[in-house]
């Protein structure tokens, strides 16, 4: 007499791709270049960030920078931001005490769109440094007078 667990039905399990037929030969997973979060979690490439327009211009918007200050002037710093895909950001003045998240919103609404769901940073190669943080001053990274950074993901 067959036992009753011999009588269940199982669906047969789904083929398995060989690792070297998918990009990154992750077995099925996004290609990553290698790249993992903590425990072994394929990261996400740029590419594949959900990003919603109409929630990133709201998000942006609340950050929006006020009038520009004159340039130059104590505790002003003038700006060029260059963009991960090499072009520029129209060049714009800030007070040093602006924060990271209000140039960035100045990026995005000029015309460079920006994922809120990303981090950011802002990184300068002379003196080196590194602006994290939408909360995070410019004052951090430049003082008054000009500066050009770089504009990159927060990996």
């Amino acid at each position: 007499v067959p036992s009753a667990a011999a009588t269940i039905d199982r669906a047969p399990a789904p083929p398995v791709q060989p690792a070297a037929a998918t990009a990154g030969g992750g077995g099925g997973l996004p290609a990553t270049g290698g790249r993992t979060l903590g425990g072994g979690t394929p990261a996400m490439d740029a590419a594949q960030v959900p990003s919603d327009p109409a929630a990133d211009d709201a998000f942006w918007a609340e950050r929006a920078p006020g009038p520009e200050p004159a340039a130059p002037a104590p505790g002003v710093v003038r700006l060029v931001v260059r963009l991960p895909d090499g072009s520029r950001a129209k060049p714009r003045a800030f007070e040093t005490s602006t924060a990271l998240g209000t140039v960035l919103a100045y990026v995005h609404m000029s015309g460079n769109p920006l994922s809120s769901a990303r981090e950011w940073k802002l990184v300068q190669s002379m003196p080196k440094g590194e602006l994290r943080g939408l909360d995070s001053p410019l004052s951090g990274l430049v003082d008054a007078g000009s500066a050009m950074l770089l504009l990159d993901e927060d990996c």
